[in-house]
């Protein structure tokens, strides 16, 4: 505690995730069975990464903004080694399938003040990519992930199986902005 916020601070909150941190989340479903695949973090990952590097020297306040359109809004503050910065967490309000909608708008609050410091930033680039998608199961029959050199890719499997057969390829993001597709954090 006491240390500085400097660039190597920044540098290690900014590496990438493991890849059996990354996960995968449905951001367009299509009728014809399909589903844009975006990559997101689970926010244990993301305190987990605060822990690791600035130990105890972190903090996280909310509080709530009420409800805006379809939505539940909080701001939320993410102060790391002195350094305050701000974002808002929400949650749709239409989506029944979390059990606690404060939990999930304070917990994307988190994720989306962490990404000032840099940790997930990496995500937002990640291309958004169409897989075959389980509309029953709520799950992906083909499975997203990045690969060694940073790329999306996707395991296709046989009809029957839930086990990968054959790797497709997908394109790295080189650019754009958090409105291209992908989620992120």
């Amino acid at each position: 505690m006491g240390e500085k916020l400097d660039h190597e601070t920044l540098a290690r909150l900014s590496e990438p995730f493991r890849p059996d941190q990354v996960r995968w989340k449905p951001q367009v479903i299509s009728e014809t069975g399909n589903a844009l695949a975006v990559a997101y973090v689970d926010p244990r990952v993301v305190s987990e990464r605060l822990d690791q590097v600035v130990g105890g020297d972190w903090s996280f306040h909310w509080e709530p903004l009420g409800v805006q359109g379809d939505r539940l809004v909080v701001k939320s503050s993410l102060t790391v080694m002195g350094v305050t910065r701000e974002d808002v967490g929400e949650y749709v309000l239409s989506d029944r399938e979390q059990a606690d909608p404060w939990k999930s708008a304070v917990s994307d609050g988190l994720k989306r003040a962490a990404v000032h410091f840099g940790v997930g930033r990496y995500l937002y680039w990640l291309e958004a990519i169409w897989c075959a998608y389980d509309r029953r199961k709520h799950e992906f029959i083909d499975e997203p992930y990045v690969d060694q050199e940073g790329r999306v890719r996707v395991r296709h499997r046989q009809p029957g199986s839930s086990r990968p057969t054959v790797e497709g390829r997908g394109r790295q993001r080189t650019g754009g902005d958090s409105s291209s597709g992908a989620s992120g954090v």
